[in-house]
C-alpha cells in the first residue's frame, strides 16, 4: 500500500464503489473461489526530478481452473507548475493465449487556487471477441469559503474491460453536479450553515435513461463545534 496513490487513474466517486479505475490491486492474487498463489513480483515507486514513476509486475500461479498469469503496470506522472500534473498509465494481464491491456492519460490543472480541472481518457483491448472499449471523464471543481460548485461527466463504453482495474458499470454516460452555499449568519452562536444540492443522471450510450438522483442537504454548525445534518 505504500505509495499506492501513484497507480491511481480513473475516478473513485463519493460514497459508492469506484465507477472506473484502470488499476485495482485486489485483482491480483484473489479470486471469488479463494487466494491465488503469487510466484513472485517486483514493485518500484518513486520520484525522478519532476516525474513520479510506478512499475509493477507480478506472476500468479494456476489455481481454481485459472492459468498462470502475468500482471504488469507502468505509471508516470509529470508535475506541471507547483500543483498540476499530466500522466499516463499502461496495464496488461496476460496468460497463455489470452490477454487484456489498457492504456490511458490523465491530468489535473489548477489555473487558480480555487479552480481545478481534472480528467482522464482510457482505452481497453482484449484478445478474442469483445473487450475493446473506452472510458473518459472531465470534471471542474470551484470552491471558495462561501460557494462551491463541482460538475463532471463520465463515460464508460459498452465493451470497456479492465481486467486489472475496477469497472462498476459499463455502457453509461453519467453527469454529476454539486452546488454548495455556506452563509455565516452572526446569530444564535452559529459558525456557518452548509446548504448542498446535488444530482446525477445516467443514460446509456444510445441515450436511454437508466436512473437519476437529486438530493438536498442542510448542515448547521455552531461555534462550539456542535452541528447536525439533514439530507433528503
Amino acid at each position: 500500500l505504500e505509495n499506492g496513490g501513484v497507480f491511481e487513474m480513473g475516478w473513485r466517486g463519493t460514497f459508492e464503489p469506484p465507477p472506473f479505475l484502470l488499476f485495482f490491486s485486489r485483482r491480483i492474487g484473489i479470486s471469488e473461489d479463494g487466494p491465488i498463489p503469487v510466484l513472485g513480483g517486483l514493485r518500484l515507486t518513486g520520484r525522478a526530478g519532476s516525474q513520479t514513476v510506478g512499475l509493477l509486475n507480478v506472476v500468479t500461479d494456476d489455481a481454481f481452473g485459472e492459468p498462470r498469469e502475468n500482471h504488469a503496470v507502468a505509471r508516470v506522472k509529470r508535475d506541471v507548475g507547483s500543483s498540476s500534473y499530466v500522466g499516463a498509465m499502461f496495464t496488461d494481464r496476460r496468460s497463455a493465449g489470452n490477454w487484456n491491456s489498457t492504456a490511458g492519460v490523465d491530468w489535473s490543472f489548477w489555473p487558480t487556487s480555487v479552480l481545478n480541472v481534472q480528467g482522464f481518457a482510457a482505452g481497453t483491448a482484449t484478445s478474442g471477441a469483445g473487450g475493446d472499449g473506452a472510458a473518459y471523464r472531465l470534471g471542474v471543481d470551484y470552491q471558495t469559503d462561501r460557494f462551491g460548485i463541482a460538475v463532471g461527466h463520465l463515460g464508460v463504453g459498452p465493451e470497456a474491460t479492465a481486467d486489472l482495474g475496477f469497472v462498476a458499470r459499463t455502457d453509461i454516460q453519467r453527469s454529476d453536479a454539486f452546488i454548495r452555499l455556506t452563509p455565516r449568519p452572526r446569530v444564535l452562536g452559529l459558525r456557518k450553515i452548509d446548504i448542498f444540492w446535488s444530482n446525477n443522471l445516467f443514460t446509456s450510450f444510445g441515450g436511454a435513461l437508466q436512473d437519476w438522483e437529486i438530493g438536498l442537504a442542510l448542515a448547521p454548525e455552531w461555534n462550539t463545534g456542535d452541528g447536525f445534518g439533514f439530507f433528503a
